[in-house]
């Protein structure tokens, strides 16, 4: 299972924005940027091994950690589920960039 999120620079109406997409496809923007250094970086943390379907909105599968569910953990047929997923933390390196005109 490969959950995919992205981020990237962008020119919007003569001003460099950086948009994130989260997993649910919900943008973020960060803007405001002005000429100098900057440094990015990322942190990725999954502390839950297991996790199942949260809803079929918009065709769109979204997924959250694993609940207790009670009588012998029972789920409705067709629900997804994935287990054993990695548990940790992540940390990229920085990566500097300088803004020139």
């Amino acid at each position: 299972m490969t959950f995919l999120l992205e981020g990237y620079f962008e020119w919007f109406e003569s001003e460099l924005k950086f948009a994130f997409i989260r997993k649910d496809a919900t943008y973020w923007w960060y803007g405001n940027f002005e000429l100098g250094t900057y440094s990015i970086d990322v942190i990725y943390e999954n502390p839950y091994s297991a996790w199942e379907q949260a809803s079929w909105g918009d065709g769109i599968i979204s997924l959250m950690p694993m609940r207790k569910h009670p009588r012998n953990n029972y789920l409705t047929p067709g629900i997804i589920k994935i287990e054993d997923v990695w548990v940790g933390k992540i940390f990229t390196s920085p990566l500097e960039f300088c803004l020139i005109q």
